[in-house]
This record gives C-alpha cells, sequence and structure tokens, in this order.
C-alpha cells in the first residue's frame, strides 16, 4: 500500500490516464498488505489471473502496465533489487474496418445539422472530436491548407500538423 501510494503522490498523468491507473491500481492493492519486497512472481501471477477473470485481454495489460511500472518504481527507490516478471496476454491486431464513401454520405445525412460540418472535418483530417470542437483559428492555415494540434490536446508529447485537403478546407 506505501508503494501505491508514493507512486501517485509523484505521478504527472493527463486526467484520463489518471482515471485509468487509479482503476489499475485497485488491482493492485488485492495483493494485500504484503510489503512490496514480499511480491513474488507467483503473486503477481495469481494477481494477472484475477485480473484476467474480470477484464478483457486488452484491459488486463494496461493493468498489469500499472503494476509493472509500481514495481519498477520500487526498484529506483531501492526499496527493492529487482521487480518480478509481470505476465502479459498476447492480443493479436484486428485489421481495421473502412467505412466506405457511401456509408459516410449516410451517416453524415443522419446527423443533425450543426454535427454535420464538425464531424466531416473529423472523417477527413483523421481527427478526434474532442481534437476538432477544442481546435482554435489560429492553428488553422487556410492558405496553405494546414492546422496543427497542440502536444496538450493530443496524447504525443509534440505539437502534431496536418494537411488539408481542399474538401476539409
Amino acid at each position: 500500500r506505501e508503494a501505491v501510494a508514493r507512486y501517485k503522490s509523484e505521478a504527472a498523468w493527463r486526467p484520463s490516464t489518471r482515471r485509468r491507473n487509479l482503476f489499475a491500481l485497485r488491482y493492485f492493492e488485492r495483493i494485500g498488505s504484503a510489503p512490496i519486497a514480499a511480491i513474488t512472481a507467483d503473486g503477481v501471477r495469481r494477481a494477472h489471473e484475477a485480473v484476467l477473470r474480470e477484464q478483457s485481454p486488452a484491459s488486463a495489460n494496461r493493468i498489469m502496465a500499472v503494476f509493472r511500472s509500481v514495481l519498477r518504481a520500487a526498484v529506483r527507490w531501492g526499496w527493492i533489487t529487482h521487480a518480478p516478471p509481470v505476465p502479459m496476454v498476447h492480443v493479436p491486431q484486428n485489421e481495421p474496418n473502412w467505412i466506405s464513401p457511401e456509408l459516410v454520405g449516410s451517416l453524415i445525412r443522419e446527423l443533425p445539422s450543426h454535427l454535420r460540418a464538425p464531424v466531416s472535418f473529423s472523417i477527413l483530417t483523421g481527427l478526434r472530436m474532442s481534437n476538432v470542437r477544442d481546435l482554435t483559428w489560429d492553428r488553422v492555415d487556410l492558405e496553405n491548407g494546414h492546422v496543427t494540434i497542440p502536444a496538450s490536446q493530443y496524447k504525443g508529447k509534440r505539437d502534431i500538423g496536418l494537411p488539408l485537403s481542399a474538401q476539409a478546407v
């Protein structure tokens, strides 16, 4: 519990990451109140099995990645000499299902009029709706057909520059 508390206090997470990681840390607390030095590979495996009983393989991997981060932090803090291995499940990547232009047209026609332009722009640029919603004119260069999404609004650590098609402009 002390390791989880310190890990939380030192974390600098985005709000969405914070929610996801705090959810994952609840599973970590199920290991009990044993000192972190007493956590073995077998204990981590049992925790992994418990997570898999309640979560999908992909969700279990995200939760176990947080476990691994806490254990690695404990190594950095000098609380343990090495972190026990953390099992992960292989999750095959599915091929994306592309939406046809006809289906896009049907979707756009079914939307309320106030959503048609932002959804169309999102589809044409590949931007998430939150990025489209938060876009300001100072980030749009219509003359050169370019838009910039600041790192603070994206998962990356750098601003993202995207060309705009004639249709998007």
